[in-house]
């Protein structure tokens, strides 16, 4: 079961599904982050990752979630995967059940095989993505090289850029796992924000804490581009 960890206080949640939408340590309305171990060398998911959990709090970076693997055992397709995992900084985080379902409704639920692109950098932004199951991997090409930067997989969203200006991908987001996606659209999104303001809120307030903390992972990981 996941392990969570606040980023303003450090407060640690040793087995929780989601984390709460207010922080027992701090009270406040705060942003979690996944800290269950995914490197065998350190337990696997049964343990906390030390090298996550002494980070979140004395630096205010959201470091690597699941640490690459050795060069000789990386796949082809995810030559790096890291960042903080979508859902915490989600554009639904702190909502109900009832209200995520009320935004999926909106949307077109699809089935992508591997090599599948949802989106590519510098298109215009016209859908956001719910990821059902699967994997996408977030690429981004930096000094002519294309990198992968963030592997999306289960409850996370892609492609907030289509409610930020200028409204372009800054990123090209390829499938790599046969995934279940529900693709929103921009106007029905941009029309149920007008019938339902008090969620959608919410809703900038995640985008918001979104782009801050990628911002602060580009820094981190020297990658001067924020992905989405």
């Amino acid at each position: 079961m996941p392990k969570w960890q606040c980023l303003e206080c450090g407060y640690f949640i040793r087995e929780a599904n989601r984390p709460p939408d207010t922080c027992p340590g701090c009270s406040l309305r705060c942003s979690f982050t996944d800290v269950t171990c995914y490197r065998p060398d350190c337990g696997g998911p049964v343990n906390p990752d030390p090298m996550v959990m002494k980070n979140v709090a004395s630096k205010g970076v959201v470091p690597p979630l699941r640490p690459s693997l050795p060069a000789k055992e990386k796949a082809p397709e995810e030559q790096v995967v890291y960042g903080e995992k979508a859902r915490i900084a989600t554009l639904f985080h702190g909502l109900s059940d009832e209200e995520i379902r009320k935004i999926l409704s909106i949307g077109e639920t699809m089935i992508c095989e591997p090599g599948t692109v949802l989106f590519r950098e510098s298109d215009d932004a016209l859908r956001i993505y719910f990821i059902e199951s699967g994997r996408v991997a977030v690429r981004i090409k930096e000094d002519g090289v294309e990198k992968t930067v963030y592997t999306a997989s289960k409850d996370d969203v892609l492609g907030w850029s289509t409610v930020v200006l200028p409204y372009q991908r800054t990123a090209t987001a390829v499938v790599v796992e046969r995934a279940k996606v529900v693709a929103i659209d921009t106007t029905k999104f941009q029309n149920f924000c007008d019938q339902n303001p008090a969620m959608c809120y919410r809703v900038s307030q995640n985008i918001s804490r979104a782009v801050i903390a990628r911002l602060r992972l580009a820094k981190a990981q020297d990658i001067r581009r924020v992905y989405g």
